[in-house]
């Protein structure tokens, strides 16, 4: 008898024993997760300009009251002129010689920007006092700079701000004292985000 309760006890301690293993395979936790996820985009302060529909003159040889148009690239006297890659270069200008161009500007920012307009300047001084610059026929001086206004997002610039007609000129009445000079200018439109303190 106690040979035979030996047989029973020992296959059921088996089968209890693997019955522990199965039961601890498949034990299961109640469980949950809660997710935020964060997508990051950085905005674009981002104002483009164009310069076209470049137009020189010169003084008429035949009388000097009158203005002739040139369109081959050079001014009457020798000088030359050329719009590449929104670089406007002026070779060998003397008195009377004068360009005008459009320069049209776009808002592509998509926030909130501050912008204004200016012209840059560097190289000599007694020629750019010289020189007698006019946007949409307003006369500028060459430190000229614009107070900062605010554009919204995605906004378009104002009518006056987004085609300027611009002339550059050396006025007949310039004298020997402009001769063998060297400036530059840069007409610049200049964008910050739209609550940046400025000065």
């Amino acid at each position: 008898m106690k040979k035979n309760i030996k047989r029973i006890i020992t296959p059921a301690l088996m089968a209890l024993a693997f019955g522990s293993v199965t039961v601890g395979g498949t034990f299961a936790l109640f469980t949950d997760k809660a997710e935020t996820t964060i997508t990051v985009e950085s905005g674009k302060v981002d104002i483009n300009s164009t310069a076209s529909n470049l137009k020189a003159y010169s003084m008429d040889p035949a009388d000097n009251k009158k203005e002739v148009t040139r369109t081959d690239g050079t001014f009457y006297n020798g000088g030359t002129y050329a719009l590449a890659n929104q670089t406007l270069t002026l070779e060998r200008i003397t008195p009377g010689d004068r360009v005008e161009f459009d320069l049209a500007s776009e808002n592509a920012s998509n926030v909130a920007i501050k912008y204004r307009f200016a012209i840059q300047t560097s190289g000599d001084a007694t020629l750019l006092g010289g020189l007698v610059i006019r946007i949409n026929d307003q006369v500028y001086s060459s430190t000229y700079p614009q107070k900062w206004n605010f554009l919204a997002a995605s906004a378009a610039l104002p009518t006056d701000k987004a085609t300027m007609h611009v002339s550059v000129e050396l006025p007949q009445e310039r004298g020997d004292e402009y001769q063998n000079l060297s400036a530059s200018l840069v007409f610049a439109f200049q964008a910050v985000q739209g609550n940046a303190e400025i000065q």
